[in-house]
């Protein structure tokens, strides 16, 4: 692909769309294998909050490498990067302010997939270079991450814990008892987040050009 300014029709991204997807699947598997050891660390105090920059990271990169390896669009995807990294950030705070339902960690994780899938629509949409196509890839991946975050609360289970003070509470907590469940559920999400933004930016991108009018109309 040649560099500089990308201007991607609607054939031109559907034929690359499988190639996003499966590329998508593949990073967010070798991501959530990753992300399940991180998430068995547990930093004294405070400074766990610190684990959530490793997390982030990995995350983040997951989500943009699919995007930039079939076109080698690396530059973009690095700035892509911060700038998801940014929003999930947002997406946490927010979390807290908002609510999509009762339980604080499905609804954390739906900020989190609705950022991701329109952000993902917005750069698909970017290497279309047309507004239509950012606009439907943006309210076509906020709407599939806005489904996988409500489809999240499936994987939760109530579990019994006892207390120092004798008394026994149900506590809500992800369901991940391996690495490779980790890693197939990452990898179903990304696969779905690429697709949804994927496509709509290919819905709204513009068709292939005619060369009969290039003929007629020489530049």
């Amino acid at each position: 692909m040649a560099r500089g300014a990308v201007m991607l029709n609607r054939p031109q991204m559907l034929r690359a769309l499988p190639k996003h997807v499966f590329f998508a699947a593949i990073s967010g598997a070798i991501a959530g294998f990753i992300l399940y050891f991180l998430n068995q660390i547990e930093l004294e105090g405070q400074w766990n909050l610190l684990m959530a920059l490793p997390i982030g990271a990995i995350y983040v990169n997951a989500a943009m490498i699919p995007l930039a390896i079939p076109g080698r669009h690396w530059s973009f995807a690095f700035i892509g990067a911060m700038l998801m990294f940014l929003l999930m950030i947002v997406g946490a705070i927010l979390s807290h302010k908002f609510a999509f339902g009762k339980n604080e960690k499905a609804n954390v994780a739906t900020f989190e997939f609705i950022l991701s899938g329109g952000c993902l629509g917005l750069f698909y949409g970017m290497l279309c270079g047309r507004t239509s196509a950012m606009i439907v890839g943006i309210a076509l991946g906020s709407v599939i991450g806005y489904l996988m975050g409500i489809g999240s609360t499936s994987f939760l289970v109530t579990e019994s814990g006892s207390f120092s003070d004798g008394t026994r509470r149900t506590v809500e907590s992800w369901y991940y008892n391996s690495p490779l469940h980790f890693a197939w559920q990452l990898a179903a999400a990304m696969a779905l987040l690429h697709l949804g933004a994927c496509l709509g930016a290919a819905m709204g991108a513009g068709p292939a050009p005619n060369p009969q009018s290039d003929i007629r109309n020489p530049k």
